[in-house]
């Protein structure tokens, strides 16, 4: 028997039917992907012992981010941060200060996970991020020989987690930061702004 069947009918009539054919196709998904640069700004509110001498501080900061669909759910970033604290008012009375300042600059990484793979939203796309970066700390006080025994420059490493979500091209993003005498609860305003695309 060939690939067609043949067979007659009472009427002499000439039926040709065809044996049913299965075809197995393979479809690739294309790799989607980008770097993004991410400017933030915000605020941070010192905790412990260092809301006994700062008050809450101005940070500026960006992310140069790397995501792809083959990576998906996770967002990969490199991170800069900039944050200024003025010195609590009891604190500079207590020590007799004209002025204290503390600024922090750190670098470091961390990992997005975009949670809509987990959690189905409408209008919005949560986020729960991991950071570890190195902190450079460094103080001003007037007068120095009024300064209670605090380092004016030391380096620490720190560890963070955040919660987010964002609403077209920016996050808003609640984190803790934890780092010895330095740590902070942060808020922060990210945008993105795509670099390259493949």
């Amino acid at each position: 028997m060939g690939s067609n069947v043949f067979s007659q009918t009472t009427e002499d009539t000439l039926i040709t039917t065809q044996p049913d054919v299965t075809i197995n196709k393979t479809i690739t998904t294309p790799n989607v992907g980008g770097v993004f640069i991410s400017p933030n700004l915000g605020f941070s509110f010192p905790l412990q012992s260092f809301a006994e001498n700062s008050k809450s501080g101005f940070s500026l900061g960006a992310r140069l981010e790397f995501a792809s669909t083959k990576i998906y759910p996770f967002v990969i970033a490199g991170t800069f941060d900039y944050t200024t604290y003025p010195g609590g008012e009891e604190f500079k009375s207590t020590n007799f200060l004209n002025s204290a300042n503390t600024t922090i600059t750190s670098f470091g990484g961390g990992i997005d996970i975009i949670l809509t793979k987990f959690i189905k939203t409408d209008f919005t796309i949560p986020i729960l991020g991991l950071e570890a970066k190195m902190m450079n700390i460094s103080r001003k006080i007037d007068p120095e020989s009024n300064n209670p025994g605090l380092p004016l420059n030391e380096s620490i490493l720190a560890y963070g987690g955040s919660l987010g979500f964002t609403l077209f091209v920016f996050d808003i993003v609640t984190g803790y930061t934890y780092a010895k005498d330095y740590s902070s609860i942060n808020v922060k305003f990210r945008f993105h702004f795509p670099v390259a695309k493949f």
